[in-house]
């Protein structure tokens, strides 16, 4: 499960949302680990994103903070009710995937034939995590999003 922690009201935008989940399923094709699931905005009873077939198990978290009327973008009014209304709650997302995490199938995803302990977890997720910071493709992504600005 892929949690977006502090999300802008930018990245609940339905659009936003389905690029997204195109981009981690494109992301993790090839890997052993499967993010596809329900576990999604959809499966959390937020009728607007129902109908988004997302197929990956990407949760977004709200800023927990309440932003002030000036923290938000001037091309977003505050008064403009579609976007604020797609802002899920950070503490019923929260609540709902806590449920929803302990009612997961659990795979036997185990390494050398062995039980999956969290030392050993650590370990695969680190190495996982260093081999993802020095890929050069991931680097190359990073530079041309950032010329994007």
């Amino acid at each position: 499960v892929l949690v977006h922690q502090r999300a802008k009201w930018e990245d609940f935008e339905p659009v936003t949302l389905r690029y997204r989940c195109r981009l981690l399923r494109g992301m993790f094709a090839k890997s052993r680990l499967n993010v596809e699931g329900c576990l999604n905005l959809g499966s959390m009873g937020r009728d607007v994103y129902k109908g988004i077939k997302t197929d990956v198990n990407y949760v977004l978290l709200a800023d927990i903070k309440p932003r002030s009327r000036k923290a938000i973008p001037s091309t977003q009014s505050a008064d403009d009710p579609r976007s604020l209304s797609l802002v899920v709650d950070y503490e019923l997302v929260l609540r709902t995937l806590r449920t929803s995490l302990q009612g997961l199938p659990r795979s036997s995803f185990a390494l050398d034939g062995g039980s999956l302990t969290e030392k050993r977890w650590y370990n695969l997720a680190s190495e996982l995590w260093r081999d993802t910071v020095t890929s050069h493709e991931i680097m190359k992504f990073s530079s041309t999003l950032s010329s994007m600005d």
